[in-house]
């Protein structure tokens, strides 16, 4: 899912004519909120919904709760794709808009 929402909003940057997300948080100090608000805002139900599965899972398997790594999967399943993915496939969505205008 957020591998999914990466595509769409990387193809939305290419359509506006923004920067890499990642950079821009990086290098934007003046966009970084807002970049990163429309970020939680894609990926927010992606992550509860990873934070419930995995607390299924734990109940499940391990019979307890553990909170930490509960965390650490929801971010690794939701956000990381999302920011890791939306940069390249802008990239790769503008080389292909410069070869078929070309």
């Amino acid at each position: 899912m957020a591998a999914t929402f990466a595509i769409i909003d990387g193809i939305k940057d290419v359509k506006a004519g923004k920067n890499a997300f990642l950079l821009a948080v990086i290098f934007e100090p003046e966009q970084r909120r807002v970049l990163l608000k429309d970020c939680w805002r894609r990926v927010s139900k992606v992550f509860i919904l990873a934070i419930i599965l995995d607390l299924i899972y734990q109940l499940k398997v391990h019979h307890s709760f553990y909170p930490g790594e509960t965390l650490i999967v929801a971010f690794v399943l939701a956000i990381v794709p999302y920011v890791v993915l939306r940069g390249p496939v802008k990239r790769i969505v503008k080389l292909f808009k410069k070869r078929n205008s070309a």
